[in-house]
């Protein structure tokens, strides 16, 4: 994809030539001014949303916090019994989201079904990563990649539109896993600890969304019946990737002027993922988004997030 800027855009050319020299000379010196690049796949980003829990103050509550208000909301509504497909009560409690051990802690009490992480707009446009504590076993779990709408007009399955994979060798309960999928034009990829497990370039997403992290369960026939104990999702980090409308047209006036101060594209001005997931690089203020995720138009996309799904407090 060329890199944009409001006045200058650079040949697709230019723009492998620079990753290319990326490649050959990385450095974590840079300041991301000028945007990141994902190590694997070489895609160009503008922008990022990236939270690493343990730099946040343990004495802040996050609903005070700045660091987290500005990428973040706690839901806080509740349902009640709907139908004969939900027979339990939904309560979003703040108290169940804390920070905890330098990780962000989502606690259902007594329900048996998480929902790790999804990117929704409507029951067209929703990607999710799901995953089911009764089908945990010591050394494995199942995770449930789906792409909205999953059944046709007729109700029937699409084809590819789900797909359910065991993590294997993790004890996923005592360590952090690396989940995330990448969401370009042409296609849907999902990833376990940095390995493609999962591509779909059917019915891919168009429109706008928001990122969900949730935990909850109403004894439905997906979540099936309540459990006796609580579950914890922890949150090591979180980044994500993306470009937006006004980068591609090369409107981002902001962007384009942050890069320019800062000398322009070089391996000084572009960061990696791995050293920003690794804390060798810590993006400054100016070289993120501060613009509301739910306004941005996506046409590259890319969540990473380490995380751990336990029953013990």
């Amino acid at each position: 994809m060329p890199v944009r800027t409001a006045r200058v855009e650079l040949s697709s050319l230019i723009r492998d030539v620079l990753l290319a020299f990326f490649l050959l000379y990385p450095t974590v010196k840079a300041s991301c001014e000028c945007g990141f690049v994902i190590n694997d796949t070489q895609d160009y980003y503008t922008h990022l949303i990236h939270n690493n829990f343990s730099a946040f103050s343990p004495t802040k509550p996050l609903s005070t916090n700045p660091k987290f208000t500005r990428d973040w909301a706690i839901q806080k509504w509740g349902l009640p019994v709907m139908n004969w497909a939900t027979p339990l009560p939904i309560l979003n409690r703040p108290e169940n989201v804390y920070l905890e051990d330098g990780h962000l802690t989502l606690r259902q009490e007594g329900y048996p079904k998480e929902s790790v992480m999804s990117a929704h707009n409507d029951d067209k446009n929703e990607i999710d990563i799901e995953i089911l504590t009764r089908e945990f076993k010591q050394d494995s779990m199942l995770v449930h990649y789906t792409t909205h709408p999953a059944l046709d007009d007729r109700g029937w399955l699409i084809d590819n539109a789900t797909e359910i994979i065991a993590l294997k060798g993790h004890r996923p309960s005592e360590s952090f896993q690396l989940h995330r999928f990448d969401w370009t034009k042409e296609e849907l990829r999902f990833y376990q600890n940095s390995k493609v497990v999962h591509t779909n370039n059917i019915r891919v997403p168009t429109d706008e969304g928001s990122v969900y992290m949730n935990l909850w369960a109403d004894g439905g026939m997906w979540s099936g019946s309540p459990s006796t104990t609580d579950v914890y999702l922890r949150v090591k980090y979180l980044s994500i990737y993306h470009n937006t409308s006004a980068s591609e047209k090369g409107t981002d006036t902001a962007f384009t002027q942050r890069c320019q101060r800062a000398g322009g594209l070089s391996t000084e001005t572009v960061c990696y993922d791995v050293h920003i997931s690794s804390g060798l690089q810590i993006p400054s203020s100016k070289s993120k988004s501060l613009t509301p995720f739910p306004f941005w138009v996506l046409s590259l996309f890319c969540l990473i997030l380490a995380v751990m799904i336990t029953s013990l407090p």
